[in-house]
């Protein structure tokens, strides 16, 4: 348990999940205007629709989203 907890912190969007669930991403796609299934059945829905490929993880590269993620929790 400890060496999967270790890799989740080396991994931002696992570390996010695991963290602070799956909110962050819900408040980047809405400042973003991403369209995104707002009813779903579970958890395990959204992950699929986010990371069945990889064009989630782009656009928040491309948004710089951990960048302004970081420096916002170091401001709090």
């Amino acid at each position: 348990m400890e060496s999967i907890i270790k890799s989740i912190k080396h991994n931002n969007i696992f570390y996010t999940l695991f963290i602070e669930g799956f909110n962050p991403y819900i408040e980047f796609m809405k400042n973003n205007n991403i369209i995104y299934p707002k009813e779903i059945s579970s958890p395990c829905e959204l992950c699929e629709f986010l990371f069945k490929d990889d064009w989630f993880m782009r656009e928040l590269y491309e948004k710089d989203f951990y960048w302004i993620f970081i420096n916002i929790r170091i401001i709090q």
